[in-house]
């Protein structure tokens, strides 16, 4: 992890964040929002926000965002993903992210 002080130059020269959070929990939104406008006023990240539907097989919908996202990087484009939604480890070791 590379930490620079307010007077040294960053590498990166754009900054993507997207915020995710269960359609069906809305006790998250309010943080979002919060940590939103941290992002865009402090920093001048570019955000966006998306639900993740409360649907069968949700996790397709989610790739499809999450793919989309992911290509809009270039070399020195820094993308950040900000998950605010629970998640478990299940017995192949594997991570899930749950409701």
């Amino acid at each position: 992890m590379l930490i620079y002080r307010q007077s040294q130059r960053s590498p990166h020269t754009k900054v993507s964040v997207l915020l995710l959070r269960w359609e069906d929990d809305t006790t998250a939104e309010l943080d979002l929002v919060a940590l939103e406008q941290v992002l865009r006023e402090r920093y001048t990240y570019r955000t966006d926000r998306w639900v993740i539907p409360a649907i069968p097989n949700a996790s397709m919908k989610l790739g499809v965002r999450l793919a989309s996202f992911l290509e809009s990087a270039g070399p020195d484009h820094l993308l950040i993903i900000h998950y605010a939604g629970h998640s478990f480890v299940a017995s192949d070791k594997q991570l899930y992210w749950a409701r």
